[in-house]
């Protein structure tokens, strides 16, 4: 629901919409108690789709308040709250208004006069000129409650009986009269439900004020039951005369009793003891406290009348907590005395009475106020600009007393604090806070802050604005290649968004373009879209022509040729498709450069089949993808024709050994076999060299890639160290087996060299297994680039093969060792044996490169072969056009390199 202010006499309309399952209860509330929903003045309706709305016709000052509407279900309940203000219409009234007020035995006659009745005078709370009055009635009687009221504007009052509302009825009348300022409840023929504590609350829309008094029932006069009865005896006989009465005791009726005959003859008596017991009665407030203001320094009286068998024990508290403050008593009125009132004696004040029956107790509220001071704003607010969707704070810290009311408003509307979107918050010491989270620009306009005391008023104001977020321009329609014939205009376009509005700029061939408007107009239509018109085009328009937006956010820019022709011309292939090779999984690109007038229609065959190109003409190379391509452009005055072959030349890997060889030790005349295993392809061709000499082979087994030299019957001049070359077209690779040999308890020294400048990452294996570095096992790795593993205190169980990988993000080098120990101790000259790996070594080269054989030897002292790490590749060029033919190739030392054609050296020219 939203706030409403409105007019008397006017009807008002609330309305919700509710969803829920199962389908809620709805219930009507004002100032937090029920309406009541007569169908004559309030109205309730369910509409469709969930919409309730509650109407009140004839509108008057009484109607207005806090609204409430709740929806209950079985899964919870939610509740929306509306505040409706009613303005008194501006009249000019000069009537006179009688009426009476019976009670008893008392008559008044009201005369009362209304002059003015204007919403413009200085706003007064509610105050009792005649408050309720208690009351004693018998049942059956016609109970009157009177009270009388002033404000401004004019207070309208409700009655409630034990907290609970009364309203009018066939029994009980609420009458005022026309000026609201005398009131009263009239019950006729009263019953026991209607005794007990009435409340007459007075309202208007600067505050509220209550007045209180009890009704209880008479105390009935004695009756006798049974009267004496006219009697007569005979002389002699016994006179009984009887009398029974029927009334409340008290206490004071205990005592002796005595009866007493008397005649001629003499007298007789007979006397009787009465005992009153005192009664239980749990203590009751017959008049209770009342909320009280007074002002600093003065003193205040709070008072009580409690009554109750026995007399109660009374407590006082403030805040809850007991105090001790001077009291008296006088019968059952008690009262405490607050003097020199100070801001700290304010407060919620409680009387609480106690005896064996049970315990009451009463609160009202006691404030102390400084002397009145019309609001001042201390801190006012200030002009803000926020962006989008940011949070935008309205502050400002005010004065007065008492403490003024304080309302926020925006462009002179009430504004309704939803504490979701906008947050209003007291932070004490008078500083009030307005937040709007995630501002829009909706939320811009002029904000007031309004404070509002009996003292007077005071107002401030400033301005928010909500700038948009800044957003970079974006060309929603771009600029499109275009041609024209001589003289005809030609109109470039574009749509552009941004926030602020982007600045756009025309520019050709990267000059910004005069706007003469004679033979170069621009048009800004407001709405982001632009227009570039050139009248009477001419061949020296032609061009790249683009147009740049720019804002504070960023720029963009949008770019197309435009061609002016002077005739049509048949389309012609200044570049056209030529043969290409090219390996699985690389890029193929298509491309041409045709001409004509107008621009031609491009269609793309493959095998005389069109096809789509999904980026102009870029493809992913594939088998598939093999066969004659052609490109045809054809435009009014003719077409053109170009095709090429495309062919997927064969995969090419350098030799490259997975498994190298590893040191043996075998006893005189045993059978010794060396195993190897390489890739490549092409299959590579083995062979096989001892101590850097190709060697006569006894045996070799060959599966898969994997290569066993079998030497039988082995003799003592088979020691040495063996060697496995492998060589295809593309390059060769080697594996040596040769060992590291110690005597227990020695150091060994294992030790390579990389190049520094690669930055590797350096990792030893043992068996194939990474190693664990540690007291035994120690890494060096010098700034020269040597690599050392040292084991000390060498044993049995360091006999292995060892071997030492270098890698980085571009790839990765090896070199293998081979140890085994002995448990003689050898010369200390064999005690250290050094392995250096080999060093990388990238350069760039052309046409083809036959690598010059490596030796056995040269690997065995720590240089690394010439090694291919990107081949040469077949291309295809027309005569007289350059051809670029590029390798790669590593190795140490950097090899020597020789160009051949058809097995005759190149020479530079």
């Amino acid at each position: 629901m939203k706030s409403v202010h409105i007019k008397e006499k006017e009807t008002l309309n609330l309305s919700v919409t509710v969803t829920g399952s199962p389908q809620p209860t709805i219930a009507w509330f004002k100032d937090e108690v029920p309406i009541v929903v007569d169908n004559v003045h309030i109205v309730a309706k369910e509409e469709d789709g969930g919409r309730w709305t509650l109407t009140i016709k004839d509108l008057c000052v009484a109607d207005a308040g806090t609204y409430s509407c709740m929806a209950t279900n079985s899964s919870g309940e939610v509740r929306t709250d509306a505040k409706v203000d009613v303005e008194v219409i501006k009249v000019l009234e000069c009537k006179f208004y009688n009426w009476f007020y019976v009670s008893n035995s008392q008559h008044m006659l009201f005369h009362s006069l209304s002059l003015f009745r204007f919403l413009s005078i200085n706003p007064l709370a509610p105050t009792f000129t005649k408050s309720l009055v208690d009351q004693s009635i018998s049942i059956g009687d016609q109970l009157i409650l009177f009270c009388s009221v002033k404000g401004a504007p004019q207070p309208v009052v409700e009655f409630y009986r034990e907290g609970v509302r009364i309203k009018s009825s066939t029994r009980i009348a609420i009458e005022h009269d026309k000026t609201n300022t005398h009131w009263r409840v009239l019950i006729k023929e009263s019953s026991q439900e209607d005794l007990g504590k009435y409340r007459a609350l007075a309202k208007n829309t600067v505050g509220t004020a209550f007045s209180e008094a009890t009704v209880s029932k008479k105390t009935d006069m004695p009756v006798i039951e049974q009267g004496l009865k006219r009697t007569s005896v005979t002389e002699k006989e016994e006179i009984r005369m009887e009398v029974k009465i029927i009334k409340e005791s008290t206490i004071a009726d205990a005592g002796r009793y005595t009866v007493k005959a008397t005649n001629i003859a003499g007298s007789v008596e007979s006397s009787a003891e009465v005992e009153v017991t005192r009664a239980f009665e749990k203590p009751s407030f017959v008049k209770e406290l009342v909320s009280t203001e007074v002002k600093v320094n003065e003193t205040a009286t709070l008072t009580v009348t409690v009554k109750g068998i026995p007399t109660p024990e009374i407590t006082w508290k403030k805040d809850g907590q007991p105090v001790n403050i001077d009291n008296t008593q006088s019968d059952e009125t008690y009262s405490i005395t607050i003097s020199s009132s100070t801001i700290e004696d304010a407060g919620k004040y409680t009387c609480e009475a106690t005896n064996v029956a049970g315990t009451a107790e009463c609160s009202a509220k006691f404030a102390v106020i400084k002397d009145v001071e019309a609001p001042q704003f201390t801190e006012k607010l200030h002009p803000l600009e926020v962006k989008e969707s940011e949070s935008a704070t309205l502050s400002v810290t005010i004065t007065g007393t008492p403490q003024p009311e304080v309302q926020w408003f925006k462009d002179d509307r009430p504004i309704q604090i939803d504490n979701v979107h906008l947050i209003a918050k007291e932070e004490g010491s008078g500083h009030y806070v307005l937040t709007i989270k995630e501002a829009r620009t909706s939320d811009q306009g002029t904000y007031s802050c309004k404070a509002v005391n009996e003292a007077g008023e005071a107002q401030t104001d400033a301005t928010v604005h909500v700038a948009k977020e800044a957003v970079a321009p974006q060309f929603v329609e771009i600029l499109r290649p275009m041609e024209v014939k001589e003289t005809e205009v030609i109109n470039l376009a574009v749509t552009v968004t941004g926030s602020p509005a982007p600045k756009v700029t025309w520019f050709k061939d990267d000059a910004p373009i005069q706007i003469d408007n004679v033979h170069v107009f621009s048009k800004d239509d407001g709405s982001g879209h632009f227009t570039l018109t050139i009248k009477d085009s001419q061949v020296a328009d032609i061009g790249s022509y683009s147009c740049k937006a720019t804002n504070e956010a960023g720029e963009a820019r949008t770019e197309a040729t435009v061609h002016v022709a002077k005739e049509s011309t048949a389309p012609q292939f200044t570049e056209t498709l030529k043969p290409l090779e090219v390996k699985e999984t690389e890029m193929l690109k298509l491309s041409v450069t045709v001409t004509g007038a107008p621009q031609p229609t491009v269609a793309w065959f493959k095998d005389d089949v069109p096809i789509e190109i999904d980026n102009v003409h870029v493809l992913d190379a594939r088998v598939s993808d093999v066969g004659s391509y052609s490109c045809k452009a054809t435009n009014e005055a003719g077409e053109a024709r170009t095709e090429a072959k495309m062919a997927v030349a064969e995969e090419l890997v350098l030799p490259r050994f997975t498994e190298g060889l590893k040191a043996v030790e075998v006893d005189k005349g045993k059978p010794a076999e060396l195993t190897c295993t390489v890739i490549g392809k092409p299959e590579p061709e083995v062979t096989w060299l001892k101590d850097g000499v190709p060697i006569q082979i006894d045996e070799v087994k060959d599966s898969e890639g994997q290569h066993t030299l079998i030497i039988k019957d082995l003799k003592e001049e088979d020691t040495g160290s063996y060697t496995c070359e492998a060589v295809n077209k593309v390059g060769k690779d080697v594996t040596i087996g040769e060992e590291t040999v110690a005597s227990q308890g020695e150091t060994v020294v294992l030790e390579c060299r990389v190049n520094k400048e690669s930055q590797p990452e350096i990792r030893w294996f043992k068996d194939d297994k990474p190693i664990e570095l540690s007291q035994h096992m120690v890494m060096e790795t010098l700034d020269d680039g040597k690599i050392k593993l040292t084991i000390h205190n060498a044993t049995k169980q360091d006999v292995g093969s060892y071997r030492c990988e270098a890698i980085n993000k571009v790839g990765k080098a090896e070199t293998h060792y081979a140890t085994s120990v002995q448990e003689t101790v050898a010369d200390e000259s064999e005690q250290l044996h050094e392995m250096v790996a080999e060093t990388l070594t990238t350069g760039d080269f052309f046409f083809t490169f036959s690598p010059t054989a490596q030796t056995a030897v040269e690997t065995k002292v720590g240089r690394g072969p010439p090694e291919f790490v990107e081949l040469l590749r077949s291309c295809t060029v027309a005569e007289k056009q350059q051809a670029v033919l590029r390798c790669k190739v590593k190795g140490e030392p950097r090899p020597k390199i020789k160009w051949t054609k058809e097995g005759k050296e190149v020479c530079k020219n």
